[in-house]
């Protein structure tokens, strides 16, 4: 379970998996930027849509005037709308769930990315990497692809949004400075180009960062 999204198969996973083999032909870059549209038109960002949701769930400790029925309404719809994606971000359903509901966290589109770019061959290596938001906040979940002795850190959203990423989260700035070697408790999954193709490798806490070939 990479990141604690459990993965089983599905139609729609299975369409993306054709989809991505389809692209293996293609040179890194152009492979590069179709997988992070595969995965940002799978799934809306469920910390994004939480965030534009007006609703504010500490507001009934503040608001000292009874609402009218509208506002109630509006409100109840916000609030419906702001804890699903907020169960979605915390509970970790598997990937066929977020698939099927078209709205996944930073840890499915990982995930999502991670499958995908196995099954189209992208770079020499990946690794489903972890980056220390803050003690409070939960760890930002990003890919890190290795090709052609260069490194690329890529977060979907963080891809899609680069204009206003930092109205949005700019927590996801700088990613790579907060990497995580150490992940207590946690397996860890990459993928690596050997002389019998690509190749899956699960550590236990780091990375395995190199195979025998």
């Amino acid at each position: 379970m990479p990141v604690g999204i459990l993965v089983s198969s599905c139609a729609i996973l299975e369409t993306f998996i054709s989809q991505a083999q389809g692209l293996r032909s293609l040179p890194f870059d152009q492979k590069l930027s179709r997988l992070v549209g595969l995965c940002s038109k799978a799934m809306d960002n469920a910390h994004e849509q939480q965030s534009v949701c007006k609703y504010d769930p500490h507001d009934h400790y503040f608001s000292g005037h009874k609402k009218d029925l509208f506002s109630r309404l509006r409100q109840e719809g916000a609030a419906t709308k702001y804890y699903f994606y907020k169960d979605i971000i915390e509970s970790k359903p598997r990937l066929s769930y977020a698939l099927q509901k078209k709205v996944g966290s930073d840890a499915h589109h990982a995930v999502l990315f991670f499958i995908l770019g196995f099954h189209a061959e992208l770079g020499n290596a990946q690794f489903v990497q972890l980056s220390q938001q803050s003690i409070e906040l939960p760890h930002d979940v990003y890919n890190e692809v290795h090709e052609a002795g260069q490194v690329h850190d890529i977060h979907v959203f963080k891809k899609i949004t680069e204009g206003g990423l930092d109205r949005f989260r700019p927590g996801l700035m700088n990613l790579s400075e907060k990497r995580l070697e150490f992940v207590k408790g946690t397996p860890c999954f990459s993928y690596h180009r050997s002389g019998v193709g690509y190749v899956i490798a699960e550590g236990y806490e780091r990375h395995i960062r190199r195979i025998l070939k």
